[in-house]
């Protein structure tokens, strides 16, 4: 079974919760198959994107980058490879370089909304609440419409939207004294 197709990303070193660990083990295996080019069908990026993933979820974060930056050469917006070096670098407590490439995933597709959110989680570490409060907001709006592209092609994402929605929704109601951190449209 397609990830997308159960409507989860798998994207994230045990941020897939919901699954079982076994499952997420077989999935992360059959994933390093792919990358390593099992059937020879994938084209390179998917490959390579893919592979970098197996090597994030093992929290080989330097491999994982070096292949994301492979990536980056053939194609400097990729969304995927942004997307991974901006979590590696998260999961390394390396906020500022995360920032830049999240950012650079949303500067090269604004309805990445999990760009959005991992930047709003970033920010809201970094005490910039109202930032955080806009982007949260962002994902909100772009969950009401959840057929809009977000420019991953390959990444699996363990987030659904509706999840994203959820945790939105939490967070803009515990901060709703932060200016912006009102409803999604910024209406309290």
């Amino acid at each position: 079974v397609c990830c997308r197709a159960s409507g989860r990303v798998l994207l994230g070193v045990g941020f897939d919760a919901g699954a079982p660990v076994g499952a997420r083990k077989r999935r992360c295996c059959g994933l390093a198959a792919v990358a390593g080019g099992a059937g020879g069908a994938a084209p390179a990026s998917q490959a390579q994107v893919l592979h970098a993933y197996v090597l994030l979820e093992r929290k080989e974060f330097t491999a994982a980058q070096a292949v994301a930056q492979q990536v980056l050469e053939r194609d400097a917006w990729n969304v995927d490879a942004c997307l991974l070096l901006g979590l590696a670098a998260k999961w390394q407590s390396q906020a500022a370089v995360a920032i830049r490439w999240l950012r650079q995933a949303l500067y090269a597709q604004p309805g990445c909304w999990p760009a959005h959110f991992f930047l709003a989680d970033l920010l809201r570490a970094q005490g910039a609440l109202e930032q955080a409060c806009r982007s949260w907001r962002v994902v909100l709006q772009q969950a009401a419409a959840p057929e809009a592209e977000t420019g991953i092609r390959y990444l699996p994402l363990a987030l659904s939207v509706q999840e994203a929605r959820g945790v939105c929704e939490r967070l803009l109601a515990q901060h709703a004294g932060v200016v912006g951190a009102t409803g999604p449209a910024g209406q309290g």
